[in-house]
């Protein structure tokens, strides 16, 4: 006899993750360690991500070719380690500066992603992010996420640096 649970699954919620590389061939990828006090693989190295938000729609429809997956995987990669993939009409990144400044904004709850990404008349590019695929949390791990991975060249002038915290 077969002791399958019969439990409800959870179904898994949409989420974007980056796989960071440097602009060099040294084929070096960007991982965090994950707080080891958060709930889903706490204490895990992992590529910066996290789930797709409602306001990451209202960003989507603003360009075309970019999907809430997309919005979720700059927002997140901005959060999580201050790289910003958004470019101002030029096509120019924001100073280092300027990104520690906002990122400060961002984290303190001062401003949303969009409204940063607005006051500062930044814009995501599709084309700064290539998708490299898809992974569903399988049915038997409690917290279940739909996500969709990136690859993505470290703008220049950037650091990736994670806060405490984060």
């Amino acid at each position: 006899m077969s002791t399958v649970s019969l439990r409800r699954l959870t179904p898994p919620a949409p989420a974007a993750s980056v796989l960071l590389a440097r602009a060099c061939a040294s084929q070096e990828v960007f991982v965090v360690a994950r707080a080891p006090t958060l709930r889903f693989l706490g204490g895990f190295l992992a590529f910066p991500g996290g789930k797709v938000h409602s306001s990451d729609d209202e960003l989507a429809c603003t360009t075309p070719g970019l999907t809430r997956q997309h919005v979720a995987a700059v927002r997140e990669l901005f959060e999580e380690t201050g790289v910003l993939l958004a470019r101002d009409a030029r096509g120019a990144y924001p100073t280092a500066e300027d990104l520690v400044s906002l990122r400060r904004q961002l984290m303190a709850g001062q401003v949303t992603f969009h409204d940063l990404l607005r006051k500062h008349q930044l814009h995501l590019r599709p084309e700064d992010l290539t998708v490299a695929g898809s992974l569903v949390t399988p049915p038997f791990v409690p917290f279940r996420f739909d996500t969709a991975f990136f690859t993505a060249v470290l703008p220049p002038g950037q650091t990736a640096e994670v806060w405490p915290g984060e």
